[in-house]
């Protein structure tokens, strides 16, 4: 009787598997958003924090 249990529970667990695998897609989408600034400006902010970082290394040395 066990091993009839735990055969259904494996079909079971292989269907949904099967049937939903755009659900772990979009877990892992969600993982790899962008930050708010570059998604809404592009790169400009980026590259304004590079020069700032920058200029404050020139001028400490």
């Amino acid at each position: 009787m066990k091993s009839n249990d735990f055969v259904k529970y494996l079909t079971i667990q292989l269907v949904e598997r099967i049937d939903n695998p755009k659900q772990k897609s979009k877990e892992t989408a969600k993982k790899q958003t962008e930050s708010f600034s570059s998604h809404w400006f592009g790169l400009i902010p980026f590259s304004l924090k590079m020069v700032m970082k920058s200029s404050k290394k020139h001028k400490q040395v």
